[in-house]
């Protein structure tokens, strides 16, 4: 095998993390370029109660477990704080000033954090793969062609079907943001030489607006059996029906045909428990289904683990997705999942739980009530969920995955033959 060196640039987080892991294991990283990284956290953790607020300690944790990952190396990590700033700036304004530019704050931002990336592989040793992540790529990709490294794009979305999700549900977009969008992101797609998607879905929705099917690679995504282990199961957990969703609360989620099926069910010793961030249209929403739903808000990620473990069923009802990292978790929970058929990730109808059409209500509530009234198979569902995700779907089987597409694109070989041919799916 070649000596084949990584670099890997993300202003966030999202899967990068693992991403990174995938080429350190494997002895490929150059540089892990991020927004915020806490590099000394592990070390100034134990410290920092004593001296620090309680409050702002608790801000300051969220912050800091959600930037940093024990494995990575931190002598491999080049962090630009700015960036992160600007997106953090974007979020405050758009509580406080309804009309503030967020999207320009926040595309100004990325595009900053992208030309810093350039700028870094102008002046370091050639790559032999600059990974990238959709959104923040455009500058990156160039510079990584023009030093003669393979540019590599990562597209967790599927922007035209995100997008005509979002219109149909009633949203409003001016016609040049519309295209403003649609520029940055075709643009980015067209400097890549690979795309990296998570679903068979994600692959359609790029093949179908340009993309060469050569181009695009399907990876999934994973999770982690150990933070998701499922506890003997809790005498609430068995008296109390409880259907979970976990997710931005926002229009594309699908969440007001889920609260409608919920109503219309009427069970009792029944609860349908949301978890997410909202925005004010959908606050309003969720306001008229308050007596039919328990809304958390936003809770850190540290904390889902029990949410999950005191919960019956997970449901995500969206309309448009690309394999959503939090299925895999639900099924690593060990909770049967109902799906929708955009957010289906790697669930199989029947076995790990049910795959209905979006926006279909009277399916939802009729495969709710299934699990309501069949609770010994469904449990079953989830054990099937497990296994599947531990056979083949952990953040290791991820990496596997990553090391094996990085080695074939620098080899000049089939890329989506070795990320099969990578890990073995049991039937």
């Amino acid at each position: 095998m070649p000596n084949v060196q990584v670099v890997v640039a993300h202003p966030r987080r999202q899967h990068s993390y693992e991403t990174v892991l995938a080429a350190q294991d494997a002895a490929m990283l150059q540089r892990f370029i991020t927004g915020v990284y806490w590099s000394g956290w592990k070390q100034h953790r134990p410290v920092l109660p004593h001296i620090l607020p309680r409050r702002l300690f608790s801000l300051v944790r969220d912050l800091a477990e959600t930037r940093w990952h024990e494995r990575i190396d931190p002598s491999a990590v080049t962090s630009v704080p700015p960036v992160e700033m600007l997106t953090y700036m974007a979020r405050v304004l758009g509580r406080t000033v309804p009309s503030a530019p967020l999207d320009e704050l926040a595309n100004f931002a990325d595009d900053l954090f992208d030309r810093m990336v350039a700028t870094w592989l102008r002046r370091n040793p050639t790559p032999t793969i600059v990974h990238a992540f959709e959104g923040s790529a455009f500058h990156s990709l160039c510079m990584a062609t023009k030093v003669g490294a393979h540019p590599i794009l990562d597209v967790p979305s599927a922007y035209e079907n995100f997008i005509q999700a979002e219109l149909n549900e009633g949203r409003s977009i001016q016609a040049s943001k519309l295209a403003t969008w649609e520029r940055l992101v075709q643009r980015e797609r067209n400097q890549a030489e690979y795309l990296l998607v998570a679903s068979a879905s994600a692959r359609q929705c790029l093949v179908e607006n340009g993309v060469e099917p050569s181009q695009v690679v399907i990876i999934p995504y994973g999770a982690d059996p150990d933070l998701w282990n499922p506890e003997p199961i809790h005498t609430e957990r068995e008296q109390v029906f409880r259907a979970l969703y976990v997710g931005q609360v926002i229009p594309r989620k699908g969440v007001r045909y889920l609260l409608e099926a919920w109503r219309r069910l009427e069970l009792p010793n029944a609860e349908l428990v949301i978890v997410g961030g909202t925005s004010r249209e959908v606050m309003r929403l969720l306001g008229q289904y308050r007596r039919t739903c328990r809304w958390l808000g936003k809770i850190p990620h540290r904390n889902l683990p029990e949410i999950f473990r005191t919960s019956t069923v997970f449901v995500c009802p969206s309309l448009a997705e690309t394999g959503p990292l939090v299925a895999y978790e639900a099924m690593a929970a060990g909770l049967p999942v109902l799906l929708t058929e955009p957010a289906r990730a790697v669930a199989r109808d029947g076995i790990e739980g049910f795959i209905v059409p979006a926006r279909e209500v009277d399916s939802l509530a009729e495969r709710l009530l299934w699990f309501y009234s069949h609770r010994a198979e469904a449990r079953a569902m989830g054990v099937n969920g497990r296994n599947r995700i531990e056979g083949a779907f952990t953040w290791r089987h991820y990496r596997r995955r990553i090391a094996a597409a990085y080695a074939a694109i620098a080899a000049g070989r089939a890329v989506q033959e070795a990320v099969d041919d990578s890990v073995q799916v049991p039937s």
